[in-house]
């Protein structure tokens, strides 16, 4: 199977220019969150999938253009066959972000595992005379991941 050469004609340009017009407008904005970028999910999946078929076409017309490479069979790929190894290139780099998100970002976590061990757990009104005892997080409050590891009779404060 040859692959035909990918044609960019006016109305596929035109159709696939939302992507880059809202990353444009989305580069010039000072503050800049991922979770804007959820419009144009879809799009760079059918980007992704117009990459491909365009690698492909090259691929093909490469391997048909070196006279040498043309006798062995073993050469021609399947599109199937390229979109499944290219979905597993994609799929290895993805849950390599994800572990590497996890081991390079989580030592808060693991800190906040070792509180509640570190924090006497004998405060008792009657003998102490302390009512809660707080905890200050300083300006660290986005880091601070839930109220589970902090139990009564303590409480978190955070610095305005």
């Amino acid at each position: 199977m040859v692959a035909r050469p990918f044609k960019f004609t006016q109305s596929f340009i035109l159709a696939t220019a939302g992507p880059y017009l809202w990353l444009a407008i989305f580069m010039a904005q000072p503050h800049k969150e991922e979770r804007f970028l959820y419009v144009i999910y879809p799009l760079l999946c059918m980007q992704g999938a117009i990459s491909l078929t365009c690698i492909w076409g090259l691929l093909q017309a490469a391997l048909n253009r070196l006279p040498s490479l043309k006798a062995y069979s073993v050469i021609k790929f399947s599109p199937t066959a390229f979109v499944f190894a290219a979905m597993v290139v994609f799929i290895l780099l993805s849950i390599s972000r994800s572990f590497a998100l996890v081991f390079n970002y989580g030592g808060f976590m693991e800190t906040w595992k070792e509180v509640p061990g570190m924090l006497p757990g004998d405060l008792n009104v009657a003998t102490t005379g302390i009512a809660a005892a707080t905890i200050c997080v300083s300006k660290e409050w986005y880091r601070f991941p839930s109220h589970f590891f902090v139990n009564e009779p303590y409480r978190l404060a955070f610095v305005k």
